[in-house]
């Protein structure tokens, strides 16, 4: 009985891994900037139909006006206005790219 259990608890494990599928990732560029809200720093984007990025958990986390480009997870955070991103990486950059 008790290997019925072990086994159907390892099959419902698998099935809800399963189904939660792949974390998505955000590419971002623009200048680093710090938000009122809770003290949320994130990158406001060169272009204003993007959403501002929160970077708060970034390390190392960039300096304030400075522009760059990255890529993050998805994730949460106390800054609710914001798309938070996790496991950030960046890099400083010259220029975004510009949209149509």
């Amino acid at each position: 009985m008790q290997k019925i259990a072990i086994a159907a608890a390892a099959m419902l494990a698998t099935i809800v891994g399963a189904s939660a599928g792949p974390v998505p990732v955000y590419n971002f560029c623009g200048t680093v900037s710090t938000e009122a809200e809770k003290d949320c720093t994130g990158v406001r984007p060169s272009n204003p139909k993007d959403p501002f990025w929160d970077i708060t958990g970034a390390n190392p986390m960039p300096p304030v006006g400075t522009l760059i480009r990255g890529s993050g997870q998805q994730g949460t955070s106390i800054c609710n206005e914001y798309k938070h991103l996790d496991k950030v990486t960046w890099t400083k950059a010259t220029s975004c790219p510009t949209s149509k």
